[in-house]
């Protein structure tokens, strides 16, 4: 799976890529997480809460599912959440 995370420039972003990933390599899933790019390659493409108001926008431009992760799981950086969301996303 390929999830693109869109995120306001800052530190925030790239640590919540890094734990995706960490969540992904420890339960052996095949998942990759670009930060800004690869829209269009992307199997999903997950808003952090401060792009929220992009929500429409992003998803008249790409034809895969899209959602703003939960206040709590960016927070949290709960990878874990994440990944289930990013798939409750693709099975719709």
């Amino acid at each position: 799976m390929k999830i693109t995370l869109l995120s306001k420039p800052g530190f925030s972003g790239n640590m919540l890529v890094r734990k995706i990933e960490e969540v992904a390599k420890s339960q052996l899933m095949d998942i990759e997480v670009f930060l800004n790019e690869h829209l269009q390659e992307a199997d999903v493409v997950l808003l952090t809460p401060q792009r929220s108001e992009d929500l429409k926008e992003i998803k008249k431009v790409v034809k895969v599912p899209v959602g703003v992760i939960s206040l709590k799981d960016y927070g949290l950086l709960d990878g874990s959440n994440i990944i289930k969301y990013a798939k409750q996303l693709i099975q719709k």
